[in-house]
């Protein structure tokens, strides 16, 4: 492979993380072409430009977004997040592993192993449990709406950010921070966008 710099690179394996949508789509925004502000998708993002202090409005409430809010939210005077629809987002089960279980995973290849299936089957399951068991993905769906209700105490605010479809319908993303970056004074949202 030959970089854009011109310099090769060989590899045994190559994985692309570019994701499955990796044309930036803008939406429609009546003029648009007059903002003068900067303006940039979250694909192509601007590293170099400083968003402290600033009046930021983030157009769109998808995977992007749930990474994106809850880190610049800190930074920023304002931050507007405007939506067409609300997601369904469940807890990122997430923790640092201890000392004792790094040890496991050093000594006992198998139990790195064994560990690794449980989160493949755990995820495999959730699957099964939107095509074939919706008992199932009621509880998750249950799931989803305690972990609104913990996180934004605002029942007019939690409304705005509560699906209003079965889970499963769309992409459930995985977040612990989103959705209560949207209790901060400086997060004004969630606004209703039509855009297309």
């Amino acid at each position: 492979m030959r970089t854009a710099q011109g310099d090769t690179i060989t590899a045994r394996v190559v994985v692309s993380g570019m994701g499955g949508l990796n044309r930036s789509a803008y939406p429609k925004i009546p003029g648009l072409e007059r903002f003068q502000g900067r303006a940039f998708h979250s694909s192509e993002w601007d590293h170099s430009f400083d968003l402290r202090g600033k009046r930021v409005a983030i157009i769109g409430t998808g995977a992007s977004a749930v990474q994106i809010v809850p880190r610049i939210a800190p930074l920023v005077e304002q931050l507007h997040v405007f939506q067409r629809t609300a997601h369904w987002i469940l807890p990122k089960l997430d923790w640092e592993f201890r000392p004792w279980e790094r040890t496991l995973f050093r000594c006992l290849p198998g139990y790195m192993r064994i560990f690794r299936n449980v989160i493949y089957w755990q995820q495999e399951m959730i699957g099964l449990a939107y095509l074939r068991y919706p008992a199932c993905a009621k509880l998750l769906e249950q799931w989803g709406r305690n972990h609104i209700v913990k996180s934004v105490p605002d029942p007019v605010l939690r409304e705005k950010l509560t699906p209003n479809f079965v889970i499963g319908c769309k992409r459930t993303l995985l977040s612990n921070d989103y959705l209560s970056t949207f209790c901060r004074p400086n997060v004004l949202g969630c606004h209703r966008s039509r855009l297309s």
